[in-house]
């Protein structure tokens, strides 16, 4: 990595014609930054053998399962025959998975439990930030200022296989950042006692990508003219494939995003009060257009291979031959749009600092916030209502209800989500010092949240209708047979953008995502309580306690799915019955004459999934001892240690974070959310942090060789070290199964998760052949629920935790004067010990990685050293 820049800056003197000394200066400044990293990768890929259906030899990290044929799928037990010596016949093999399979990359790892393929392709990164700011004194009382700033960042992932199927984070290409803001300050003194601020910032932020894939022409893999004819962004299709690395995927995204800020801003000073108001008023707007896996995704599973029936087929059967046999356990084929939305925020405040008495200051204040909804240019959005008839009902069904409803139809106006116009927040503080060397500080705040509108890093908007996701039926009778292979995945056709014209009939039969449409803003509730104290010989020593409540956030809610009284029906669930909505969906499972006794007995059974990505259910706590010494530079030594104790609970995960999501199973019960509620997945109880600056003794005047000549004091004295020592909790798990009938987790066995002992870094991620391979917990105390019921395994395990941080960064510089300038020289250690900082254990029961550690975080996982200079004349 390299890292440069520039800085210049002074007043603006134009030769015979101006001086702005004392009135007009500017700032240039320049950073560069250009990054080649390796990134390691390792997953299971097929083997020569398994490519032509020998699956008598399994893939290293995998068991020999056997290969049962779905086709041969009998009787109330629902019974295959095994494929003779465990391969599939070669008149059997899908035509489009063979032409598919030619990007899957040949196994190059040996020597190794967990995986046969590696990759170290390198995460390139190419960033330019040039800046200027203009200052101007216009009168004594009267100060001007402007800022602007331009970024664009190119990301080029990972090329993980080396062709467009490339998988991962690799299967994005490039990314291209761009970031532009513009900033106007003028401050004006109106008095001694009162001075205005007003303020007004613009940002736009850009983000754009094609994936590694575009341009794939899906045609060549063999798929029929009625398919590919109707992909809008032409790339190569994803597929997952269950326990086997996957291919290509990921989304075609232009998305861009302004904002503009007026904040005005006051100080008034009366007697002993100060007193701070002003107001702030903000326009978002988001241009975006994004499709995810625009050539369809496809997923394959052990299932469709497996054995007698769903309650037994996660012990026989393999993805890869699933995949081959082109028999999916499900996928969606999307149509996309783009949207042009807007919303405006506004809010006011005022605070009181009063200064009761030298000793006790009382800070009191209030603040008015306001959001309206996002509502778009063309109204291409909709939101889904409970309560509106529906267009399917039938004898069956007679009262059916639930439907879209879309943004300036008769009746509706612009807006599909409702807002909240009371929010006037408290806020109340003091600053108490009973004796010259103590303070106590303590306060109470209520602030409310902007309302999360995506589930995911790049962003989301309800516009279905005007898009389009079609589900990919692979099977009419719940997994048992197959029907739509890969070959010809959408014989019926897909779902078609409509925009507004069906109304309430819009995606039937299909899964849709919305909005919630009556949100209750998110709101935290904070407080502390804050004690310092000084010593003598520089020494502070600071005790605090902080607290905070989080109420109505946000996360994905499912209002369509099995109510638990039904699970008591067992295998009923997946008895074929007439379907009474073939009559209203022509595309996907509804179409069918017949469909599982399960989708009749859902809220909404005209429908897939009916997901709300913001449902403000979710609740947190969070309680923190922190503590903090100090000492200030004195002896030529300055130290920092902090330390906090802490715990967070709540009953959503981190999926809303801006950057993604931590690892999570999701909601187990959505007619439990009480059971949801557990230590947070991102709660770290402990986190020490020590930082110390040491000027070394050496040099004039040091106590080593203090008389040394000014010339080689240039280069040998004035040099200080500091370092940065972490020590952190590791995050709680989160166990996941592939549950049949109903939950997501595990059920415990009652064998202790923890295994006592130290173990090596081979044993932890399963790399050492000759190890016990134990991993990071003890596999047994976990099984696979037993079918059509919940696991027993919380939302996050908390017996075991991941693995913690420890983390030691350093670095030697010193500043040296020349005649005419100031150099300072800097060499800094990343992770000097090159300690290993491991991600999370892979915590599927299913999976053949079960307990093991298969990867490192970038924190960074080796040990990194950089040297700099800075010249200041």
């Amino acid at each position: 990595m390299n890292q440069f820049g520039v800085t210049i800056g002074g007043p603006v003197r134009i030769p015979w014609l101006y001086n702005g000394k004392d009135k007009l200066f500017f700032f240039f400044a320049y950073q560069g930054t250009r990054r080649l990293r390796g990134s390691s990768y390792s997953a299971i890929v097929p083997t020569a053998a398994e490519r032509t259906g020998d699956f008598r030899v399994p893939a290293v990290g995998l068991v020999v399962n056997q290969i049962y044929d779905p086709a041969t799928t009998t009787g109330p037990l629902k019974t295959r025959t095994q494929f003779p010596n465990n391969i599939i016949p070669a008149n059997r093999l899908d035509p489009v998975a063979l032409q598919i399979l030619k990007y899957y990359p040949l196994p190059n790892l040996t020597g190794s439990t967990t995986a046969n393929y590696t990759s170290n392709a390198p995460l390139i990164v190419h960033q330019n930030i040039p800046s200027v700011r203009m200052d101007a004194n216009v009168t004594s009382k009267y100060h001007l200022s402007g800022r602007y700033e331009y970024s664009s960042t190119p990301l080029s992932q990972p090329d993980t296989f080396g062709n467009v199927a490339t998988t991962g984070a690799g299967a994005v290409g490039t990314t291209n950042f761009t970031n532009q803001s513009f900033a106007f300050n003028n401050l004006y003194v109106v008095s001694p006692s009162f001075l205005i601020n007003v303020n007004y910032g613009f940002a736009r932020w850009y983000q754009a990508r094609k994936t590694r894939s575009y341009g794939f022409d899906s045609s060549s893999l063999g798929f029929p003219n009625n398919f590919t004819s109707q992909i809008t962004i032409p790339m190569f299709p994803a597929i997952n494939i269950g326990q086997y690395a996957g291919m290509a995927g990921q989304s075609f995204l232009n998305n861009g995003n302004d904002s503009h800020a007026i904040l005005v801003s006051a100080t008034k000073l009366v007697g002993r009060h100060t007193i701070n108001f002003g107001a702030d008023g903000r326009l978002h707007r988001i241009n975006f257009f994004n499709v995810s896996n625009s050539a369809g995704s496809f997923s394959f599973a052990k299932a469709q291979t497996g054995g007698a029936n769903a309650a037994t087929s996660n012990t026989n059967g393999d993805g890869f031959a699933s995949f081959l046999l082109g028999f999916g356990s499900g996928g969606t084929m999307p149509i996309g749009s783009g949207v042009e939305m807007q919303n405006f925020y506004s809010s006011v405040y005022v605070q009181d600092d009063f200064r009761i008495t030298p000793k006790l200051t009382l800070n009191l204040g209030a603040r008015y916030d306001y959001e309206s909804p996002y509502n778009d240019r063309r109204n291409q959005l909709n939101y889904f209502d409970p309560t509106v008839p529906s267009p399917a009902a039938n004898p069956s069904f007679p009262n059916l209800t639930g439907g879209l409803v879309f943004a300036n139809t008769t009746g509706h106006g612009r807006d599909v989500y409702t807002t909240q116009k009371n929010q006037i927040v408290p806020r109340v503080g003091f600053a108490y010092s009973p004796y010259t060397t103590t303070s106590v500080r303590g306060g109470f705040g209520m602030s409310y949240a902007p309302l999360e509108t995506s589930n995911n890093a790049v962003g989301f908007s309800p516009s279905l209708g005007y898009a389009s996701a079609t589900t990919w039926n692979t099977s009419n009778d719940n997994g048992y047979t197959p029907a739509n292979v890969l070959s010809n995945p959408y014989p019926q056709g897909l779902v078609q953008p409509s925009g507004n014209s069906l109304g309430a009939s819009t995606q039937l039969g299909q899964s849709i995502t919305v909005w919630n449409p009556h949100p209750k803003s998110p709101y935290a509730l904070q407080w502390n309580l804050d004690v310092q104290q000084q010593f003598p010989h520089s020494f502070l020593f600071d005790l605090g306690y902080a607290g905070s409540r989080g109420v109505h956030l946000t996360s994905t809610f499912d209002l369509n799915t099995l109510d638990p009284k039904y699970l008591s029906l067992t295998t009923g669930l997946t008895t074929q019955v007439v379907n009474p909505f073939a009559s209203f969906i022509t595309v996907g499972t509804l179409s069918n004459p017949k469909v599982a006794q399960r989708q009749l007995l859902l809220p909404f059974p005209q429908f897939g999934s009916v997901q709300e990505v913001n449902s403000p259910y979710g609740e947190s706590t969070y309680h923190s001892l922190q503590t903090k010494l100090v000492k200030r530079m004195s002896g030529g030594v300055t130290l920092l240690i902090s330390y906090t104790w802490s715990k967070l609970i709540s009953n959503v995960n981190a999926q809303n974070a801006p950057i993604g999501s931590t690892d999570n199973t999701g909601v187990q019960n959505y007619y439990d959310l009480r059971a949801e509620r557990a230590v947070s997945e991102l709660d770290q109880p402990h986190n020490l942090v020590v930082n110390g600056v040491v000027e070394l003794p050496f040099g004039r005047g040091r106590r080593f060789l203090g008389n040394l000549n000014p010339i080689a004091n240039k280069f040998l004295g004035g040099w200080k070290m500091t370092s940065i020592l972490t020590e952190q909790s590791g995050f709680p798990l989160t166990f996941s199964s592939s549950g049949v009938g109903a939950g997501n987790r595990p059920n415990l066995t009652g064998v202790d998760p923890v295994i006592h002992g130290s173990r090596s870094n081979l044993e932890r991620t399963g790399a050492c052949v000759s190890c016990a391979n134990r991993g990071w917990f003890n596999k047994a105390a976990f099984q696979q629920p037993v079918a059509y019921n919940f696991g027993s395994v919380g939302r996050t395990f908390t017996k075991v935790r991941g693995p913690g941080l420890q983390n030691l960064d350093a670095s030697l510089e010193k500043d040296t004067r020349f005649e005419r300038f100031t150099a300072e020289l800097r060499a800094e250690f990343f992770n000097v010990t090159n300690t290993p900082h491991f991600s999370q254990p892979d915590t599927g029961v299913q999976d053949t990685n079960f307990s093991f550690i298969t990867s490192t975080i970038p924190s960074p996982p080796e040990r990194e050293i950089q040297f700099a200079v800075k010249i200041s004349f």
